[in-house]
């Protein structure tokens, strides 16, 4: 399911390509979102461990419980 508005920081997400991982920072312009790979095992050892991705890539999310 698509978020309609930005997520918080920290909000678990899995994006349409399969990859998963956790929010880190949120941005007004594209893309988004800057997110960390979790677990860390979906990147190579010479990989950033940080991604870019936006709203409508994403397909689940989990909002964190403060």
């Amino acid at each position: 399911m698509t978020p309609k508005k930005l997520l918080p920081e920290f909000s678990w997400i899995k994006t349409k390509d399969g990859i998963t991982g956790a929010i880190l920072e949120v941005y007004d312009t594209k893309p988004d979102y800057l997110a960390e790979y979790y677990p860390h095992s979906q990147v190579g050892e010479d990989d950033d461990i940080t991604f870019s991705v936006n709203n409508e890539d994403i397909v689940e999310y989990e909002v964190p419980k403060h």
